[in-house]
């Protein structure tokens, strides 16, 4: 009768429950069908109600006295996860000027979500120095509609004049909200 959960997509076609009438308090057990998918959602409920009391032991049967009052809240709760992962990007020169990160959403999530960027120094300084940090404040969003779903980030590369090694720094993903 109501609930969060969509009939047909979160749960399949409620059959009817046959009492036989032969003992007070008789008990029936209904299974509803509760298809598995892979989107991560929230936790949705169904309502459960009775009505429409019939007789099928033959006509001339009065229903009218008949009292429903059960009720029954059925929740469905989500076993499914999802990560953004962070594509490996390897080396970079200098002279690149950028360098592109890609993440990577592995499984739908209803409603998407927002997730904060940010840089770590390692061996290689911000600021400029060795790359600038553009991602200061910078969101990003997931629709969240499918799976394989990506999302870059432009990160500026420094081209300096100074030989020195390889340098290194870290992208992480923070304060992740859902939409």
């Amino acid at each position: 009768t109501g609930g969060s959960a969509t009939a047909g997509l979160d749960f399949g076609a409620i059959p009817a429950a046959q009492f036989t009438g032969a003992d007070p308090g008789e008990l029936v057990t209904v299974s509803i069908p509760i298809p598995d998918d892979s989107t991560v959602e929230a936790d949705e409920t169904i309502q459960l109600g009775l009505s429409n009391a019939q007789a099928t032991g033959g006509s001339g049967v009065d229903t009218s006295g008949f009292t429903l009052t059960d009720d029954a809240t059925v929740t469905i709760r989500d076993d499914d996860a999802a990560a953004v992962t962070i594509d490996s990007v390897g080396t970079v020169d200098e002279d690149a000027g950028t360098v592109t990160v890609t993440l990577r959403l592995d499984q739908p999530v209803e409603g998407g979500f927002d997730v904060d960027v940010a840089l770590v120094e390692g061996s290689a300084e911000g600021g400029g120095t060795d790359f600038d940090d553009p991602t200061a404040g910078v969101t990003v969003n997931f629709a969240g509609a499918a799976a394989n779903e990506t999302r870059t980030v432009d990160i500026p590369i420094t081209d300096d004049a100074l030989f020195e090694g390889s340098e290194n720094f870290f992208v992480t993903l923070t304060n992740l909200s859902m939409n």
